[in-house]
């Protein structure tokens, strides 16, 4: 038959094609998770029959047993790298390979689990009569099925059944009705661009507006730091090969990078908090990035430079990418850190005292001004950059020298001896005083106390000491 034909021809190029990929594919999900590369569906294929569909695993395995058989938004039993294979529409790849066992066909519609058959009509039926495809009818419409699930539906699959599942069936049944060959490579056309047009969802862009941003500013940096590469290992060359060899690699670098930083999630990871475990992850990213990227190169042939141009592109793109990240940080403390919040002493100068500076350093209303401490052994020493004064005869002159006022105690790190002479002195010199509970107390049920009547909760103390006492 000329579908068959056309399905076996088309499949068996694409998975020749397409065999680097998928190799770089399956070592990516054996990396990120424990499980195999691949996972079988159990679908229903023509009349009625069940078949193993084959997939990329993009769950945790054993995700068939921990929850519904729908993937609905934001499941907690994707992976990584499945996320980014699910938003690419990468892990449908290997059903090339159900094309070639004659199990599927490039166009049909989708595959059903044999659980929803019980729900299909009489005309409904009619689906089964065909070869179920790998792009269905419904998918050049745009239908993106986990959209159209409320959050936190309580019955996911009873859902589905009724309300989703008869539009779909429609759609399939009118397939069916008018397939032909052409039709097929018309929805092949449509679908490729519908699905890669549906991959960018606008209301996911518009959610994340500024990380959307943020990849592309790291895409338009990853390309200038390739082309300084290029250049200043070859410097211009004009003829029509050099060219052809610049954009083929700087594509190739483009995806791979963009992989590699989805992965490890630096766009997720807040850049106006850019810290050392973020710079950690941009080098793991940009580093295998560029490893995978040589590799890639060396094995489809396409390595017609050499290695130090892939060398200087990865010092670029860190620097470059870095840079960006650590310009943002400093933007939004200089808009609204340091300098602009009120200022605090803070009393206790061990572990719980440094996370204490440490977390404060980075309110928007609170500066923490210098410490204090009862053991001696502590004075004159620096924690994050602030000076050990003394004891609590320093708060006055902390208050005149440096403008605190308030003092913050790190209940952890203080004895309650000192604590009392502490905010007694607080009293004295009608200075704010706040103790806040280490880990320890705070598991305890210990709460927030100040030198006035009454008491807060820990999430109320930066609001509290940022604005007015009471």
């Amino acid at each position: 038959m000329p579908k068959r034909a056309f399905d076996i021809l088309v499949s068996a190029v694409l998975l020749i094609l397409l065999a680097p990929l998928l190799v770089v594919i399956g070592l990516l999900v054996r990396l990120d998770s424990r499980g195999p590369a691949f996972f079988r569906h159990r679908r229903m294929g023509r009349g009625g029959e069940p078949f193993g569909m084959y997939k990329f695993r993009t769950m945790v395995q054993g995700a068939d047993r921990m929850g519904a058989r729908l993937t609905l938004k934001r499941d907690l039993r994707i992976t990584r790298i499945g996320q980014v294979l699910r938003w690419l529409k990468l892990d449908e790849l290997p059903q090339l390979l159900n094309v070639l066992r004659g199990d599927m066909s490039l166009v049909g519609p989708r595959p059903e689990d044999p659980f929803f058959l019980r729900f299909y009509g009489p005309a409904d039926r009619k689906v089964l009569s065909v070869r179920p495809g790998i792009l269905g009818p419904g998918q050049i419409l745009g239908r993106d099925e986990q959209e159209l699930f409320p959050d936190n539906v309580a019955e996911p699959e009873l859902f589905y059944a009724e309300h989703i599942l008869p539009g779909k069936l429609a759609v399939d049944r009118e397939y069916v009705e008018r397939a032909s060959l052409w039709g097929d490579v018309k929805i092949l056309t449509q679908g490729a661009f519908t699905v890669v047009a549906t991959s960018f969802k606008r209301s996911f862009l518009h959610r994340n507006v500024k990380r959307a941003g943020l990849l592309a500013i790291d895409l338009a940096l990853i390309a200038v730091s390739y082309g300084t590469a290029f250049l200043s290992q070859f410097g211009f060359d004009p003829r029509p090969h050099a060219s052809f060899v610049f954009t083929r690699t700087l594509a190739l670098i483009l995806v791979v990078r963009m992989l590699f930083l989805v992965y490890y999630g630096l766009y997720v990871r807040s850049a106006r908090f850019f810290s050392l475990p973020d710079a950690l992850a941009l080098l793991k990213a940009v580093t295998l990035g560029s490893a995978t990227a040589v590799a890639l190169t060396f094995l489809s042939g396409m390595q017609e430079h050499s290695r130090a141009a892939f060398v200087e592109e990865w010092a670029f793109t860190l620097i470059l990418l870095g840079g960006v990240r650590a310009a943002v940080r400093l933007r939004h403390h200089a808009r609204n850190g340091t300098g602009h919040g009120r200022r605090v002493l803070v009393a206790g100068a061990g572990d719980e005292g440094a996370f204490l500076v440490q977390s404060l350093a980075r309110s928007m209303s609170i500066e923490p001004v210098a410490l204090i401490d009862e053991r001696p052994e502590r004075w004159g020493s620096m924690i994050q950059g602030l000076t050990v004064l003394g004891c609590e005869g320093q708060i006055g002159p902390a208050r005149a020298a440096h403008g605190a006022e308030a003092v913050i105690v790190a209940v952890g790190d203080t004895s309650p001896a000192w604590r009392a002479a502490v905010r007694a002195e607080c009293e004295r010199l009608g200075i704010a005083y706040w103790a806040v509970p280490g880990f320890n107390e705070f598991m305890a049920g210990m709460r927030v106390e100040r030198s006035e009547s009454g008491a807060v909760n820990g999430t109320q103390l930066a609001a509290a000491v940022g604005g007015n006492s009471a």
